[in-house]
């Protein structure tokens, strides 16, 4: 587990320290008993702790030693009166004040490493498991200081985390309503938290005021598979420069997050249709959906009114080729038939609007289904069709 030395001082609270030539932001893979023989790998960095009295007795050979080149030294001291004078300017040192033994010291800074170790292996056992995002965000609560959102690409909360030291009004409007309405997106791209985004997984940091006139920093993930947004992650009300550190704990999150939702894309074989996971829901739990989100979302699904009429047909198929569902799915869209295809739950789906059709309960005229069977490239498939409804 790397680590940036901001981190690990931050989660040793109980330690005064001083630095020459140190970049807090540098990140290594862990921390070890001084050793001027030490064997280093090239671009891998650590930390070593050293005794203070070890540090004024061996001062000229520890300067000439080649582990210099690729390690910070962290030295345990009892007090400030004991610290060597003139350092040279290019020697990375933090001086750690404390009267606990250097055993402890050692201990205390091996367990940070440890405990952000384990988190790790927490996140990325509840994501194999498939457990929801609301458990891995639950796990995380030591590590996440502020205000967070899991967002799905149509902007309904998938999971939230607030710190109860931390007040914040959007995020329990937000969290009420059960998605991000579109007065609250406008508010949200005004502040500039949800800036445009296309590359996946890199954080986008934004520094934003509210109307109290304090500022705060955000970060926001996009994670997508190919061309399809999956999620995002939404962290905000950030007191300081999150770059100094938190930034590396919503990386550690963000990973096991990508991991998770490209998973969960595999599982479901989603297409890369941004309204998916609307219609899904729509399909599974219709009652969690109130008329207002009805309304406010379905307006983010190109070519789909709200008082349109509609049938649905659910394709089953006698192979198990997966991939050609989501082909199929591609070759539907762009059919020039109007339709809505759509893969939940393995499963292809396909929206049609009928409004205004001569014949309401025809799916498919004798014309377009010659069509609409070439683009299942020869895949063998039963084709059932509903009755007209309204959503």
């Amino acid at each position: 587990m790397k680590l940036s030395l901001s981190i690990v001082l931050t989660f040793c609270p109980e330690y005064e320290y001083e630095a020459q030539n140190t970049d807090f932001s540098a990140v290594y893979e862990g921390i070890t008993l001084f050793d001027r023989d030490f064997s280093y790998i090239p671009n891998r960095h650590y930390l070593q702790l050293i005794p203070s009295q070890m540090l004024l007795k061996s001062l000229p050979e520890i300067l000439k030693s080649p582990v210099m080149a690729q390690s910070t030294l962290l030295c345990a001291c009892p007090d400030r009166s004991i610290l060597p004078k003139g350092l040279p300017e290019e020697i990375s040192i933090v001086f750690l004040y404390t009267k606990d033994s250097f055993r402890m010291v050692f201990n205390r800074l091996l367990n940070v490493f440890q405990i952000f170790e384990n988190w790790d292996k927490t996140l990325h056992i509840l994501t194999l498991n498939r457990r929801p995002v609301q458990e891995l965000l639950n796990a995380s609560g030591d590590f996440l200081m502020y205000s967070t959102l899991i967002l799905d690409p149509d902007f309904s909360v998938i999971a939230h985390y607030q710190n109860p030291a931390q007040e914040n009004d959007l995020i329990s409007q937000i969290v009420s309503h059960g998605y991000v309405t579109p007065e609250m997106m406008s508010f949200l791209r005004n502040l500039g938290l949800f800036p445009v985004t296309k590359i996946s997984g890199t954080p986008v940091i934004s520094h934003y005021q509210m109307q109290n006139r304090q500022s705060y920093y955000s970060i926001l993930y996009r994670f997508a598979s190919v061309n399809r947004t999956l999620a995002y992650a939404l962290f905000f009300h950030c007191e300081e420069d999150p770059r100094e550190e938190y930034i590396h704990q919503t990386n550690i999150l963000s990973e096991n997050l990508d991991l998770y939702f490209r998973q969960e894309s595999n599982f479901h074989q989603f297409s890369q249709e941004t309204y998916e996971s609307f219609l899904g829901k729509l399909l599974d739990h219709p009652e969690q959906i109130n008329r207002r989100q009805l309304e406010d979302q379905i307006k983010n699904i190109p070519d789909i009114r709200l008082d349109g009429q509609f049938l649905l047909a659910r394709t089953d198929w006698s192979d198990t080729d997966n991939h050609g569902k989501s082909f199929s799915c591609w070759n539907l869209k762009n059919s020039g038939l109007g339709l809505k295809p759509f893969i939940y739950r393995n499963i292809l789906y396909i929206l049609r609007d009928i409004s205004g059709h001569e014949t309401n309960n025809t799916f498919l005229t004798p014309d377009e289904k010659p069509l609409f069977e070439e683009s299942f490239q020869r895949h063998k498939f039963t084709c059932a069709i509903s009755n007209a409804f309204f959503l």
